[in-house]
């Protein structure tokens, strides 16, 4: 049960935070959107090092394309438009229902 809890605070703070953040902060490729397309760009770089922020690619300008990369254009492209489309959707606690598996 505490783990099911920690994950519903957790998306709950992600919901937060989605609604006032940059949606598009990781458009690599310049389209308007972080979509699949930076992703691949991304898995291009991947392991590569370089001075701090040498590339668009490395996301968190750590100098290292890595899997810290792919894991914050993932929740830009998957976690947080499901966030904002159950808040949306059915207001701040429906998400958690859907979270729970309730419909």
């Amino acid at each position: 049960m505490k783990t099911k809890t920690f994950f519903i605070v957790l998306f709950a703070l992600v919901c937060s935070v989605s609604l006032v953040a940059n949606i598009n902060a990781h458009d690599i490729n310049g389209d308007g959107y972080a979509n699949w397309y930076d992703l691949a760009l991304v898995a291009k770089h991947f392991e590569e090092t370089g001075p701090l922020g040498w590339v668009p690619e490395d996301v968190n300008e750590d100098g290292r394309v890595n899997i810290l990369d792919v894991v914050a254009i993932a929740i830009q492209i998957i976690i947080i438009p499901t966030a904002i489309d159950c808040v949306a959707r059915y207001g701040h606690a429906g998400f958690l229902c859907l979270l729970m598996g309730e419909e």
